[in-house]
């Protein structure tokens, strides 16, 4: 995992305003739900 700093992290946040989680989810391979449990944290991972 790479750490990343706050203005890099902004940044980051910025340029998903307005965009669908799920679909940055599929795009980066982040599992939003395993073995029919939700993964609680993938809306911070992505």
């Amino acid at each position: 995992m790479k750490i990343i700093t706050r203005v890099v992290a902004m940044r980051n946040l910025k340029n998903a305003i307005g965009k669908n989680l799920r679909e940055l989810a599929k795009q980066y391979k982040v599992t939003t739900y395993e073995t029919g449990k939700q993964n609680k944290g993938w809306k911070g991972l992505v």
